[in-house]
């Protein structure tokens, strides 16, 4: 989809072309942090979750898409205002790509988080997004704390930066801070939930679906089912590797069919025992 949509801005004051890298913000003093999700992994699932629908992948990326738009309307007569919009931050982003990513992570999230940096003077200004899945809010609900991998946290790793309109200094000499946008839900204080929540379990079943016909498709729609191969085997050991020999070359997909080998007899006894469901 190819969105016409603009986006009107003032003049923001006396505000020079932005050259700073993002910040290099100074270790938090505490690890405490309000956890996304009961497991504080809430995020890491929504993300997973938008790789593997693909109708849910596409509206996200079109609502995305929509709010970005083609970019920015300013006031020509403004050049640091034209700096900023065709070079938001020391990345050589433009102000859209900043916004692009913004509304991606709020759409996908329903949270979002923007990286403000200036300095005393307000001599110039500088936006940088911040990936949401790295984000948590501090305990004292006034910093935000920003970590690689949420999985392996380390006190030493973590980061943290002020909510915005709270500025601190860094040493680097500039004033930083942070914006948390966040989708409104009741009962939810720290973190935003997305619109789509309540529809979670049908874009499930649509992954899950085409993950299943794919399947289907791999072991060329042959019934599931047991294999039970008459053979003499001297020990387990053996008897498991006439079986798994068995499922490589007729299985297919591992799990479609089951191949178990017992003692033979005089007579040959092999049969299929399909599965119906």
């Amino acid at each position: 989809m190819t969105s016409t949509k603009t986006h009107c801005i003032r003049g923001v004051g006396n505000m020079a072309e932005p050259l700073l890298p993002a910040a290099a913000a100074s270790p938090v003093a505490s690890g405490e942090f309000w956890r996304w999700g009961s497991d504080n992994r809430f995020p890491a699932a929504l993300a997973a979750m938008a790789r593997r629908s693909t109708t849910h992948r596409r509206i996200i990326n079109d609502k995305a898409d929509y709010i970005a738009g083609k970019g920015f309307a300013f006031d020509v007569a403004q050049p640091l205002l034209a700096r900023l919009v065709e070079r938001a931050n020391g990345r050589d982003e433009s102000l859209r790509q900043v916004i692009a990513k913004i509304a991606f992570d709020k759409a996908l999230f329903g949270n979002a988080f923007l990286e403000v940096a200036t300095d005393e003077a307000h001599s110039f200004l500088a936006l940088y997004h911040q990936d949401a899945s790295h984000c948590r809010l501090a305990r004292d609900s006034q910093h935000v704390l920003m970590h690689h991998d949420w999985n392996a946290f380390s006190m030493h790793d973590a980061l943290s930066l002020p909510l915005y309109p709270r500025f601190e200094p860094r040493e680097d000499g500039t004033l930083r801070s942070i914006v948390h946008y966040k989708d409104y839900e009741p009962m939810f204080v720290h973190y935003g939930v997305p619109p789509y929540i309540a529809g979670m379990n049908v874009s499930a079943i649509a992954y899950k679906t085409d993950r299943w016909n794919i399947s289907r498709l791999d072991n060329s729609f042959q019934l599931s089912g047991v294999m039970m191969l008459d053979n003499t085997a001297d020990n387990e050991a053996e008897a498991a590797q006439l079986a798994r020999i068995a499922e490589e070359r007729f299985a297919g997909n591992p799990g479609q069919v089951m191949f178990v080998v017992k003692d033979g007899s005089d007579n040959d006894n092999s049969r299929f025992i399909p599965i119906a469901s």
